[in-house]
């Protein structure tokens, strides 16, 4: 090499080992992490003809009478189950009002509301509400039987007393119609 260029290659030289064992800058501290935050809640929206459908059945099933409503029942019970007939079933039952038919209506809702199957989380808010009206209907119901009772005792008790009361009347009618002069009361001697 010839010494013109010995200066350009000692500084390139020194530029390549000053590159080279430059110190690294020092580490930044990590930043803090930031506060996890819960997964937003994913609501499942109803689809809005499914539940428009369900109370549209509700309404037809009011304008049925008793025969057809047993008929619809019969028809319901041959279908496969699913959440959406556990609430027709539930709606029908409920109308029908027969012997325990408020608790297997409530039942049926319960049913849905507790249900894990995905086509159950759309009609979970109406199956909630069917159970609890169901519910209320259910104690109102057995309240006024208690009431029914509590009211046949007591018209039974009140037909006892008129019965008393006749006789009692029936005995005054044979006493004497005369006055009855009271008896005399003894004086104490002082």
């Amino acid at each position: 090499m010839s010494a013109k260029y010995l200066p350009c290659a000692l500084a390139a030289l020194l530029v390549a080992c000053a590159s080279a064992s430059a110190p690294e800058p020092a580490p930044q501290p990590a930043p803090a992490p930031a506060p996890v935050e819960p997964p937003p809640r994913v609501i499942i929206m109803p689809v809005p003809g499914e539940i428009d459908e369900l109370l549209d059945y509700h309404r037809s099933l009011s304008r049925l009478s008793h025969p057809e409503l047993a008929a619809e029942l019969q028809t319901l019970e041959r279908q496969p189950e699913s959440n959406r007939l556990a609430l027709q079933k539930a709606m029908l039952l409920a109308i029908l009002q027969g012997e325990g038919d408020i608790v297997r209506a409530q039942r049926y809702a319960e049913g849905v509301v507790t249900s894990q199957e995905p086509d159950a989380e759309p009609l979970r808010p109406l199956a909630r509400l069917l159970a609890t009206q169901y519910g209320e209907l259910r104690r109102l119901s057995e309240q006024a039987t208690r009431l029914n009772q509590l009211n046949r005792e007591y018209a039974r008790r009140v037909g006892q007393l008129s019965k008393m009361l006749e006789g009692l009347k029936a005995i005054e009618r044979t006493l004497p119609a005369g006055p009855i002069s009271p008896a005399p009361i003894p004086s104490s001697g002082k």
